[in-house]
């Protein structure tokens, strides 16, 4: 009845507001690892770019794994919904994707600590260069400060603050591309039993995509910033054609 459905509704964005409350203190606590993990696999180097480097090659492989579960998740939900749409089959996924979530969850307690004394350097490549020679000497570094000192960088650093309108159209692009291309174009188009197949298909690309961008920055077969400029002329492309086909001038996009 009329008293199910607003449970359902004030359940469904009740649990959503969690989620997206606890996800930047996991998301922060994979970019603070996976930087003090690259930062002590660089100190033995004298280049002043393999930290860079070897930060993509780290968050590549961190990635990989990260959309390979998403295209698990995505895959085993869409076989289930499509052997047995009951109530009893879903309950059952949302117990055994909940049950994983949470050892997912857990399983940051079990990380192993690194030293106390590294800390993440300066952009710069000098001060990246000073930096590795200190961890390397065993020197004690300063260790990197709370939140408002992370907040200051917005208007303290040109580089962070330019790269602040960088990360909201990031999260702009992410809530299109699972809330209304999915909608908009894989369900008008093939169907709605063609949405799991096609975030499949992201996630699978994303999870390959990854680690050979990181493989291929780390072994200097491209830079960073060439990296950053092909993708942004990739997702453009498929903006732009996703634009032309709402207009109706692409036959197979309805």
């Amino acid at each position: 009845g009329q008293a199910g459905r607003t449970t359902f509704v004030v359940l469904n964005v009740g649990l959503s507001f969690l989620v997206g409350v606890m996800a930047p203190v996991l998301w922060t606590i994979q970019n603070m690892y996976v930087a003090r993990c690259a930062l002590c696999a660089a100190s033995c180097s004298d280049d002043p770019e393999e930290m860079n480097r070897t930060t993509a090659a780290f968050n590549g492989i961190f990635f990989m794994f990260f959309q390979f579960a998403g295209a698990l998740g995505t895959g085993t939900s869409t076989l289930v919904f499509a052997l047995d749409n009951g109530g009893d089959s879903r309950t059952a996924l949302f117990i055994v994707l909940g049950v994983l979530s949470l050892l997912g969850a857990l399983g940051f307690l079990f990380i192993p600590q690194l030293p106390r004394s590294l800390a993440i350097p300066a952009i710069g490549a000098e001060d990246q260069s000073r930096s590795r020679r200190e961890v390397a000497d065993g020197a004690p570094e300063q260790r990197s400060g709370g939140c408002s000192q992370t907040l200051r960088l917005a208007v303290s650093d040109l580089r962070m603050g330019l790269f602040i309108p960088l990360i909201f159209v990031n999260g702009c692009f992410l809530a299109f591309q699972f809330g209304d291309y999915p909608k908009t174009f894989v369900t008008e188009t093939l169907g709605p039993n063609w949405t799991g197949p096609g975030l499949l298909v992201f996630y699978l690309t994303n999870s390959a995509a990854s680690v050979m961008w990181g493989f291929l920055i780390q072994r200097k077969f491209v830079g960073i910033w060439t990296a950053f400029v092909l993708a942004f002329l990739v997702q453009l492309m498929v903006l732009v054609v996703l634009i032309i086909s709402s207009f109706g001038a692409i036959p197979f996009f309805r």
